[in-house]
């Protein structure tokens, strides 16, 4: 969205575009976006995500050599293969405008997503046997790290093992970064994701008044998104940002959850589409809160409030942790972390401990992947009532504050391997999800004699196995290598 050297219409036509475009994600957030425009948006979304895939271009990361026809086949391949998500995600929509493709969707919906995901995954299988026999390997790229450099061999073994290689990484692509890129910023966190960079540019705007005027602004919101998507697929160009990558998008998972809990149920006008599928347990806190403290003593209504807050603040903080110690890692820069941060932490902490608002398991049911973190009222059992817990966080928030000046570096690697035990404890959680989702489903499309979905969802299964347990190790060791506790004080 550069604005040197285009006509003033066409500039004026982007920010008319940018702006509506602004308007529906702020509608989306506070949920009063009607069914007909939501389609609309969900279209933008998915497209421009699309297009900065394309942008990247997936043949530039693979081979370091772009290829134009392979990467828009590549990327309409891996759209047919979520048209499920896509379907699904249309059919929630209450429309009027709409509403007959709404009712041929619904109709002919599971045999549309058959066809799709054939089609789909057919097309990867062959244009990963093209790339292997047309497509040379550059450095530094993808294939580079499994094969050599050059034109494609004329040894039919090498062939072979170029297009084992390539058949895995395009799958592999699609799983980790595509489907999840898609599910994550195109449905559930494209509006927290915009609003974040609403509230940001607007407190930017109000500080600098004279440098931001509107044209200005909608500019760099429109931007902010854009920036985070490219920036962060970039980071599978090179072989030296690939490991950091993949970690990434295992920290991804936790991160996208503060998006798809934590914001739902604090601003209880924002629905999930998570939450909606999920059940009960997934009350909003201010709505259980104001009926937990109805029939309370004033002092325990505010000290029920502190142990509410200090709880989100101790699952927000926890679930940073992970992007923390991935962000030093990528960075290599010393990050210093306020004293009153970790006297909070420790006190959300022992809240947390005694009287936790927050239960976290994983998705029950067979149809849905993932960690579920639920919502319940807290209650002390190890003290008298909510006002002695109180007292007591406060005191550990004094007691840190006070050992800081001689032990901020202990409490520091204390409270940053917490936050890794979490992450192992949450990914274990997603692993064990994902295992058990592809199990039945294998079973299921075995016992339909539906051999080819039951084993290409058997590769995607070895695939996932891969990517958590990998990952997880990969992020461990890292930390390590690249001494990520010692750059965090």
């Amino acid at each position: 969205m550069k604005k040197e050297g285009r006509p003033p219409y066409l500039r004026w036509l982007e920010e008319f575009i940018l702006f509506i475009i602004i308007i529906l994600n702020i509608m989306d957030f506070f949920s009063v976006l009607p069914g007909d425009l939501g389609y609309i948006k969900k279209v933008l979304s998915w497209t421009a995500l699309g297009y900065l895939f394309y942008h990247a271009s997936l043949t530039r990361i693979f081979f370091n050599e772009r290829h134009h026809y392979v990467d828009f086949f590549l990327i309409i391949s891996y759209f047919l293969m979520i048209s499920k998500n896509i379907v699904a995600s249309f059919s929630a929509e209450n429309t009027y405008l709409f509403r007959e493709m709404h009712a041929f969707l619904a109709a002919i919906g599971p045999q549309l997503q058959s066809m799709a995901f054939v089609l789909g995954s057919s097309l990867v299988i062959l244009l990963a046997l093209y790339s292997a026999m047309a497509i040379n390997i550059r450095s530094p790229s993808m294939m580079q790290i499994f094969h050599e450099q050059g034109p494609s061999p004329h040894n039919p073994l090498k062939i072979l093992l170029r297009y084992t290689t390539l058949f895995i990484s395009f799958f592999g692509f699609f799983l980790i970064v595509f489907n999840l890129s898609m599910e994550w910023l195109a449905i559930a966190l494209d509006a927290p994701i915009l609003m974040i960079a609403l509230f940001f540019y607007i407190y930017l705007a109000i500080g600098h008044y004279r440098k931001y005027h509107l044209e200005s602004l909608l500019y760099k919101i429109g931007e902010f998104t854009d920036g985070f998507y490219e920036r962060f697929i970039s980071l599978f160009h090179e072989k030296r940002t690939l490991f950091m990558g993949i970690t990434g998008m295992l920290v991804l998972h936790i991160l996208t959850d503060i998006g798809n809990f934590i914001i739902p149920y604090l601003f209880f006008f924002r629905e999930s589409p998570y939450l909606e599928s999920l059940g009960a347990g997934h009350e909003p806190l201010i709505g259980m809160m104001l009926s937990h403290i109805s029939q309370m003593p004033a002092l325990d209504k505010i000290s029920l409030v502190a142990i509410y807050a200090l709880n989100v603040i101790g699952i927000v903080m926890l679930m940073l942790i992970p992007a923390l110690l991935w962000y030093a890692m990528f960075t290599g820069k010393e990050i210093r972390i306020p004293k009153l941060d970790i006297a909070f932490f420790f006190s959300a902490m022992a809240a947390m401990i005694f009287a936790p608002a927050f239960r976290i398991s994983k998705i029950a049911g067979s149809s849905l992947i993932g960690v579920d973190i639920l919502t319940q009222q807290p209650s002390v059992s190890a003290f008298r009532g909510f006002f002695a817990l109180a007292f007591f966080c406060f005191t550990v928030f004094l007691a840190v504050v006070f050992l800081e000046a001689g032990y901020k570096r202990a409490l520091t690697i204390a409270g940053l391997f917490s936050g890794l035990a979490f992450f192992a404890w949450y990914t274990a959680l997603f692993f064990i999800s994902t295992l058990s989702y592809y199990a039945s489903l294998i079973g299921s499309l075995a016992a339909a004699s539906s051999f080819y979905f039951a084993m290409l969802f058997g590769i995607f299964l070895k695939i996932s196995i891969l990517f958590y347990l990998g990952a997880f190790l990969l992020f461990v060791d890292e930390l390590f290598v690249q001494r990520a506790f010692g750059k965090i004080r």
